[in-house]
C-alpha cells in the first residue's frame, strides 16, 4: 500500500464491488439512478488513491474485475435461464 501499512492492495476490492453495483443499478435503472451510481464508484475509487489506501493501477485492476464478475455472472444467469426455462403453461401461472 502506498501508505506502507501492508503488501495487500491489488486489487481494490472496494473498487471491484463498487463498479459492480453500478454496472447492475445502471441496467436496472439507467438513465439519472445508473449515472449516480457510476458516479459514486468513481468518488470510492478515487478516494481510496487520494487516502493511499491503493495505487491506481490496483483501482484500475479492481474496476475491471468488478466489470468481469458482472459480465460472467450474465452469462452464467442467461445458458441458466434458457436450460432451465418453464414450460409454458407452467410459465403463466408463475405470473399470477
Amino acid at each position: 500500500r502506498p501508505d506502507g501499512e501492508d503488501d495487500e492492495s491489488f486489487p481494490s476490492e472496494h473498487a471491484a464491488q463498487c463498479t459492480a453495483a453500478a454496472i447492475i443499478i445502471e441496467r436496472e435503472y439507467p438513465g439519472k439512478i445508473g449515472a449516480s451510481a457510476y458516479a459514486l464508484a468513481a468518488a470510492v475509487s478515487l478516494s481510496r488513491v487520494a487516502g493511499r489506501k491503493h495505487h491506481p493501477l490496483d483501482v484500475a485492476a479492481g474496476a475491471l474485475i468488478g466489470c468481469a464478475g458482472v459480465w460472467g455472472a450474465a452469462q452464467f444467469n442467461s445458458r441458466l435461464s434458457g436450460w432451465r426455462s418453464l414450460p409454458d403453461d407452467l410459465e403463466a401461472l408463475s405470473k399470477v
